[in-house]
């Protein structure tokens, strides 16, 4: 005999159904079900029949009630009547192992439970799905609850929903992400307060190279939780949009284990590709010139070593969206895959042993293949590679011994880098620099991320937010999704920049933070290159000569030219040429000059707190 009740409540024998005569009755069995094995009190069973006002002949009615259970069960088997037991207490449902839904669902789902946590992702799928399939429909369906059965009707449910979670989690772990798309869309939309869920789905979105449509999850999870709940999305999806707006490579997908998705995956052909920049303008002549160096025009046969393209220039340039919209252009030409790591994160430098841990599983090698130290990992990866027609995207590299052990060795692969420094010693690099982008350029990339008509509107006021920006792309958009956000014209937006020691506090949002970019293109300086870069960012000159930085920096000349090489070559400050005498001439971007200010002042705080 088996019971069912993950679903409408169902008695089998055999191939027979049992049926149950009236309703209450069914309420009982049904509390016992739950309860079997244990001795479910006669006050418990009264109170689910008839709340806080049970009538006078209550305990004549369970009794009654007990007694066609009894009947019920006894007609299937002759020891059916012997399963349900009178206690002093109350009553007893003693059931053989495996004849009950809700058993077999725990069972599969903390098999699988723990499966997932040893890593054996594919076998955790295969259980949470026989878990999952053990339901026909929401718990007791149909069956009126009193306040016992729904309790532990909406317990089962959320149950439910947590191994639900659990096998798309394993499938988002071997790689099928693609496939998990369409069940979590219909999921979402049927429970859109579950942030579990959007989790999932802005996961497998970005993972499926749809960037745009993950944000748009979060964004319309935000609004219905501010207005319907007055209060923000969880810490935990805010850290992941987060992410997802820096296309931070911890939620890229890494095969976690030896599965068969993985190896059919991976192993043949990596696609690691963030997804591409839907807004991407200008820059024209770059990529022109990176997609002729490592496009279908490049020869090759020539013998020559690998080719490197190596992205510089200032924190928020543009150097990782240029970098990505170039190699996407480029997938066709490089059909054995595309590999992207990033060597920075959270201010932390990944190092070359460990982003090449992440690539050798990206391309289907198991962890227990992989070698320990970094010259045999370089040496696998060049192995396997060495024949294939590869493109590596390496993003925020801070040297070149980061860079050299992740580079193919075939003649037929590429590598694209982006750095904040420039990086020399790489065999057959060429550097392209990026420059902030000019006023019209500016523009119109304000007016396709605010709008058109603003822009239109207030064309004066877009140029001015522009200018202060200093062309810099990253510092437009955070512009421009504040005024899309808040519902502002750029006028407003202006007012807001007008101040300068506020400045960096009004280019913050949504994850997007100069301030923090800043700062983190200064981590590569040492102490006392940082010192010279605060004196000089409160010069009255935002343009000026060695001689002029000298003097302020009461140093030689000689000495302030070596800092100031060092200072360009991180990409604080830019040359700009030289003058009529033939001096050098240095320039401080209007926002690395802001930053530079505010560091001086917190320095001469701290000098004067210390006194």
């Amino acid at each position: 005999m088996r019971f069912l009740i993950l679903g409408p409540l169902e008695i089998h024998d055999d191939n027979r159904k049992l049926a149950l005569s009236a309703a209450k009755p069914s309420r009982v069995l049904s509390l016992l079900l739950l309860n079997h094995g244990q001795v479910v009190a006669t006050r418990t069973l009264m109170e689910e029949l008839w709340g806080d006002n049970p009538p006078v002949s209550s305990s004549t009615t369970l009794q009654t009630y007990i007694y066609q259970l009894r009947k019920l069960l006894s007609s299937s088997c002759s020891h059916g009547a012997h399963a349900l037991q009178t206690h002093s207490a109350g009553y007893r449902l003693q059931l053989a192992a495996g004849f009950f839904d809700l058993d077999r669902f725990t069972d599969a789902m903390n098999r699988g439970q723990r499966e997932q946590t040893r890593g054996e992702h594919d076998k955790a799928r295969s259980s949470l799905t026989e878990a999952l399939g053990l339901w026909r429909g929401q718990a007791l369906a149909g069956l009126e609850l009193g306040p016992q059965l729904q309790a532990r009707a909406t317990g089962l449910e959320e149950l439910r929903a947590r191994t639900l979670e659990m096998r798309i989690e394993a499938s988002l772990a071997i790689g099928l992400h693609r496939e998990a798309v369409g069940e979590l869309r219909m999921l979402t939309a049927a429970e859109p307060y579950r942030e579990g869920l959007a989790s999932q789905l802005m996961i497998a979105l970005y993972r499926s190279e749809r960037r745009s449509e993950a944000l748009e999850v979060y964004r319309r999870l935000h609004r219905l939780f501010i207005e319907e709940l007055g209060i923000d999305p969880s810490p935990k999806i805010r850290k992941l949009h987060e992410a997802i707006l820096k296309n931070d490579a911890s939620i890229d997908f890494h095969p976690q284990g030896p599965s068969s998705a993985v190896h059919l995956q991976s192993r043949v052909r990596p696609a690691q590709l963030p997804a591409d920049i839907p807004d991407f303008i200008c820059r024209t002549r770059e990529l022109a010139h990176i997609t002729s160096a490592l496009g279908p025009q490049r020869d090759d046969h020539t013998g020559r070593p690998p080719s490197q393209i190596v992205i510089t220039g200032m924190t928020g340039v543009g150097k990782s969206a240029l970098a990505v919209h170039a190699a996407h252009g480029l997938r066709a030409h490089y059909p054995d895959g595309q590999l992207y790591v990033r060597l920075r994160r959270a201010g932390h430098t990944i190092s070359p042993s460990d982003a090449l841990g992440g690539m050798l599983q990206a391309v289907g090698f198991p962890p227990t293949a992989i070698p320990a130290n970094l010259e045999e990992r370089s040496h696998l990866f060049r192995s396997w590679a060495a024949d294939r027609k590869l493109l590596v995207l390496i993003d925020d590299a801070v040297s070149a011994n980061q860079v050299e052990p992740l580079l193919p060795a075939g003649i037929r692969s590429a590598a694209i880098i982006t750095s904040q420094s420039a990086i020399g010693g790489l065999p057959g690099a060429e550097t392209v620099r990026l420059s902030p982008l000019g006023t019209g350029e500016a523009t119109q990339l304000l007016a396709l991320l605010a709008g058109k008509r603003k822009v239109a509107a207030e064309p004066e006021a877009a140029a001015a937010i522009s200018q202060i920006c200093g062309g810099l792309p990253l510092a437009i958009r955070i512009c421009a999704a504040r005024v899309t956000r808040r519902s502002w014209s750029l006028s407003q937006m202006l007012a807001r920049l007008a101040d300068h020691a506020e400045r960096l506090n009004e280019l913050c949002t949504d994850g997007l933070d100069m301030r923090r970019d800043l700062a983190t293109g200064l981590a590569s300086l040492t102490r006392r290159e940082i010192s010279a870069f605060q004196q000089l960012g409160t010069m009255r000159a935002d343009t000026f000569t060695t001689t002029y930085a000298a003097c302020e920096l009461m140093a030689g000349v000689r000495d302030t030219e070596r800092l100031l090489d060092r200072l360009h070559e991180a990409s604080v400050v830019q040359l700009l040429g030289e003058n009529t005498g033939g001096e050098p001439l240095w320039h401080f971007h209007p926002l690395m000059r802001s930053y530079a200010v505010e560091l001086a002042y917190a320095a001469k705080d701290d000098v004067r707190s210390a006194v």
